[in-house]
């Protein structure tokens, strides 16, 4: 098969989007199928992960002015960097010069039904990956490994004939992480290591707040693990920071690892994208934060199962935890997930070819 996937990264964006399909990419090419990627050339973008990866990529042109729209629709249509006509009008051009896909697999809170009918001409079928359910799709597929999401929350933005791979069963991980599982649990308490993954970018230094808050807490002499890409604007301040704290601190700049360095910690701390279902699927009892308001209904539906341990002051949780709480999330964090969800996908990808 040959498989296109249209995926931004940048500051606003983050890097979710990228990796979750980046990890379906590396799984599709395992199985010997051809992935190239159409990205926007934004500011601080990650597709240099994307070529270290080898995939091939058809960039749409940076956009001119900065682009704010008034009332947008979808919510996240600005991320786009440029109108949707625009970002119609380039795509189509960008598939006009190519082979036509198997698959067009868009992963993007700024799309919706008005792109995907538009790129139809172009691919054979459509794949939806979201997590918000927040607008219309037309497509062939649509993902959603949010923990609890199911058939009633697309019942008005899909149509019947959909395929629908919904619930953590379908969280695309990296397939590394089903791996480590054996290796997860038990952990250490106090702990020992704590692991700081407040996102990539970190547009809102929540790590300067998380290690002043671990500085303050019962766990100060712990050495800490902290993950950020290098595109993050307040990696050097943080590094001050945990000098003047007297902190042990372990950075750790585009890190490669993540498997290793959660199933090496005994605590994370972190934000409630993707990033807690790869401390969870390992069993990483984390103190949860929200980095982003549309990681809200995440952070609850986590909560609600004793997956992590929200809150929005990392200091006070730090300072309530322990032992018979952490070893409770401990466990419920494990049962979240399996991390089998990109093998799934793929599955279900390979079936409908």
């Amino acid at each position: 098969m040959l498989i296109a996937i249209r995926v931004d990264s940048s500051e606003s964006i983050g890097f979710g989007h990228l990796a979750r399909t980046l990890n379906i990419a590396l799984e599709l090419r395992s199985r010997f199928h051809k992935v190239y990627f159409i990205c926007r050339d934004l500011n601080a973008n990650g597709r240099a992960w994307i070529e270290a990866a080898g995939f091939e990529i058809i960039g749409l042109p940076r956009p001119k002015k900065v682009f704010a729209p008034k009332n947008p629709r979808p919510k996240h249509l600005s991320w786009l960097g440029v109108s949707l006509q625009e970002e119609i009008a380039d795509s189509q051009r960008a598939l006009e010069g190519v082979k036509i896909a198997d698959w067009l697999a868009i992963d993007s809170y700024a799309l919706d039904r008005r792109y995907e009918r538009a790129m139809k001409p172009y691919c054979r079928r459509i794949a939806v990956l979201d997590d918000l359910a927040d607008r219309p799709h037309d497509c062939d597929l649509i993902i959603d490994g949010a923990l609890g999401r199911d058939t009633e929350d697309y019942k008005t933005l899909v149509g019947k004939k959909s395929e629908k791979l919904f619930g953590v069963d379908y969280m695309p991980l990296r397939r590394d992480f089903a791996s480590f599982r054996s290796l997860a649990m038990p952990r250490r308490f106090p702990p020992r290591r704590i692991l700081v993954a407040m996102g990539g970018i970190d547009a809102k230094n929540l790590t300067g707040e998380a290690l002043k808050a671990i500085a303050n807490s019962p766990f100060r002499s712990a050495s800490i693990a902290v993950v950020l890409s290098s595109f993050a604007p307040f990696i050097a301040q943080n590094q001050n920071l945990g000098n003047d704290l007297g902190l042990a601190i372990d950075w750790r700049i585009d890190a490669p690892n993540m498997p290793f360095l959660i199933s090496t910690s005994d605590l994370g701390v972190g934000a409630a994208g993707v990033g807690a279902y790869e401390r969870a699927c390992l069993g990483l009892a984390s103190v949860t934060t929200l980095a982003a308001a549309n990681q809200r209904e995440n952070l609850t539906r986590l909560d609600s199962i004793g997956a992590v341990i929200k809150t929005e002051s990392i200091g006070e949780a730090l300072d309530r935890l322990d032992e018979k709480s952490f070893r409770t999330c401990e466990r419920s964090a494990f049962a979240t997930c399996d991390a089998l969800g990109v093998l799934r996908i793929c599955d279900a990808l390979e079936r409908s070819r």
